[in-house]
């Protein structure tokens, strides 16, 4: 994978400078001008092939940063998929698929050689694990639009119980919607109220 460290820690990391060289070369600073405030942050000289390399990492994190925002984006405008769904649902659907995504991206970056040693049964294991995690998103979002129903199939019964035992409620919404249905057609003939 791009930007990810295998070796030992870099001198900028061990000692605790890359918050201010960080700052220095997210401002269009330069490499020398990097060194120049780790060695001032620190005491400590580096070079400006430890600090390219920083940065190409730095870069590389960046370039991460906008692809998930870029993703994020993306699902975000997939949002009529989600209508009706309460706003936890939606940002664990939104998650789920951003995470998904990431899976996808992840064994992308899985050199051939390693896929070529992978055991099929792990390939299929991560596939089907991959797989689960779309049909969990689906089931919970039909379960939600179940839930919704249900809901909503309760309350109605429970007002129409309600009006069968007050038919007095009955005749005060009807003038109640006459009344509101006079105003509504008044304002739309500009009359005002």
């Amino acid at each position: 994978m791009a930007g990810a460290r295998r070796g030992p820690r870099s001198k900028i990391e061990r000692h605790g400078a890359e918050e201010v060289v960080n700052k220095v070369l997210r401002s269009g600073g330069t490499l020398r001008e990097a060194c120049e405030a780790s060695q001032e942050f620190t005491g400590e000289t580096v070079g400006q092939g430890a600090m390219s390399h920083h940065n190409q990492r730095l870069r590389a994190s960046a370039e991460k940063t906008k692809t998930l925002e870029v993703m994020v984006d993306r699902l975000l405008e997939h949002d009529g998929y989600y209508d009706g769904a309460d706003p936890g649902e939606k940002v664990a659907a939104l998650t789920r698929r951003m995470l998904l995504a990431l899976a996808v991206e992840a064994a992308s970056d899985i050199p051939p050689e390693a896929m070529a040693r992978l055991p099929p049964d792990k390939l299929a294991q991560m596939i089907s694990r991959l797989e689960h995690t779309r049909i969990s998103g689906e089931r919970l979002r039909v379960q939600y639009g179940i839930a919704y129903e249900k809901a909503k199939e309760d309350i109605l019964a429970h007002l129409e119980d309600e009006m069968r035992t007050r038919p007095d409620l009955m005749k005060q919404i009807g003038e109640l919607s006459e009344l509101a249905a006079q105003k509504v057609l008044a304002k739309s003939e500009g009359r005002g109220e």
